[in-house]
């Protein structure tokens, strides 16, 4: 995976865009490395993050779903959470930002 960058494959033949930048990598025993990634969807398509990762080989730690045969974990869940969020209310037109931090199960891995 780059370093940062954008994928933009139609999901259920509509338009998809997802741009991506690794904020952290750790090394692995198991899988080699692990990126911590912030990820910004500019469309909302069923999946979308989940399927854009897996079509550049790089699928979310603990996706039952959307994985590779050979990078397929058990356990822990699936390691995607929304740290923040911002939108126009759509009665006042006030931007909305909502943020909050990583959680525990993330900081265990990526100590930043």
């Amino acid at each position: 995976m780059e370093k940062q960058g954008s994928i933009a494959l139609a999901i259920d033949t509509k338009p998809a865009i997802t741009n991506y930048s690794i904020q952290d990598t750790v090394i692995s025993e198991r899988f080699q490395f692990l990126n911590l990634v912030l990820l910004q969807p500019k469309t909302g398509r069923k999946h979308q993050i989940r399927k854009h990762l897996l079509s550049i080989k790089s699928p979310i730690l603990g996706d039952q779903k959307y994985f590779l045969p050979e990078l397929k974990s058990g356990g822990k869940g699936l390691y995607l959470c929304a740290t923040g969020l911002i939108f126009s209310h759509p009665f006042t037109k006030q931007l909305i930002s909502i943020n909050r931090d990583l959680p525990k199960k993330f900081k265990k891995i990526f100590a930043s």
